[in-house]
């Protein structure tokens, strides 16, 4: 899941909603080319999106889509790697999104 601050108000300006659609159309390819998973859409609120990608290893599913995610320069944000199905306990990472200076793993 990657979640990322809009600062145009609860649903973010149409400006960012543009961006945000544009970066999930890379990202997609990307994940295609690859073969390391899709998008599965994407939810606004709250001031910020949250956009799902799914595939079948969280780490090369990351090695994929980080390179698109450091290009971007507008958002920041996190990226939460699940290692298994979405359920309470499953391991994960987070990864750290600044918007212009790329990301860090904590």
């Amino acid at each position: 899941m990657i979640h990322l601050v809009l600062d145009g108000g609860h649903f973010g300006s149409k400006e960012e909603r543009d961006a945000v659609h544009a970066l999930e159309d890379e990202l997609e390819k990307a994940l295609d080319l690859a073969g390391a998973g899709e998008v599965d859409g994407d939810t606004f609120g709250g001031g910020e999106v949250v956009v799902y990608i799914y595939g079948p290893d969280a780490d090369v599913m990351y090695a994929t889509v980080g390179p698109v995610l450091q290009r971007q320069s507008q958002f920041s944000g996190h990226v939460i790697l699940l290692y298994g199905d979405h359920v309470e306990g499953v391991p994960e990472r987070r990864v750290e999104l600044e918007a212009g200076s790329g990301s860090r793993i904590i």
